[in-house]
Order: C-alpha cells, then structure tokens, then sequence
C-alpha cells in the first residue's frame, strides 16, 4: 500500500484550487478534498492573501508597463522622424519601404507605427491604475 503526500494547496492560486476542485474525487480523497475546501473557504475570507502571492503589486506591474511603453514611444518617435528626413521606413522583418517607389506601402507602415505610437503616448500618460 502506497501513501501518498497531501498536496500542499496554500500555493496553488484561487484559479487551481477551483480546477482541482472540479476534477478531484472526493470518494477516493476525503481527507484532500477538506483541506481544499478549507483552503478556498479562507481566500474567500481573506482576498488580499491571494493579491499578496503576486510578485509585483499592481502598482508594480503598471509601472513596468508604462516604463515599457516609453521605450516604444521612443522608438515609434524615432522611426517616424527618420521616415519624415528620409522618405524610408522599415518594418518588421527589415523591409525597407521608400516614399518614392511605394508610397502606398510606407503611408501603411508611417500609420501602423503613428497609431502604436498614439497609444503608447495615451497608456503612458492618460491611463491609470483603475483603467487596467
């Protein structure tokens, strides 16, 4: 006869606990199934211990997010102003579009990255921590 350890469901996330719920055999597993209903009864009682468990904070995470989102102005800024000096945008995979030869393909591409660069503007300094 083998015995098995319990599983330790104080680190499983609320989302687990509810998967393990919906797919543990409480017949098989009594002792298990309790501890897990007890277990999701406490983060019911107690959310913030489930927001804790996080590694960054939602302030945290917001502000990698609009740190992240000044590098892309900066970069959406630069390529645009280039474009504008040059007549030349490239896009991904390194395709270079000339306002001379294919003015359709680099409008698309000037407006692709106008619009990425509007949004990165708007997230950085018109969201906040409500509107994520």
């Amino acid at each position: 006869m083998t015995f098995s350890k319990s599983p330790d469901y104080r680190q499983y996330s609320l989302s687990e606990l509810y998967d393990v719920k919906e797919h543990i055999d409480k017949e098989a597993f009594p002792n298990r199934y309790k501890l897990l209903i007890d277990e999701i009864e406490l983060r019911k009682q107690l959310p913030e211990q489930e927001a804790e468990s996080s590694v960054f904070s939602k302030t945290e995470k917001i502000l990698i997010l609009k740190s992240i989102m000044v590098l892309a102005v900066v970069f959406f800024s630069h390529s645009l102003f280039k474009a504008y000096e040059t007549g030349i945008i490239t896009a991904r995979g390194g395709d270079e579009y000339h306002l001379a030869t294919n003015s359709m393909g680099f409008y698309f591409i000037v407006v692709f990255h106008a619009l990425f660069l509007f949004f990165a503007i708007y997230f950085v300094f018109f969201s906040s921590e409500e509107d994520c």
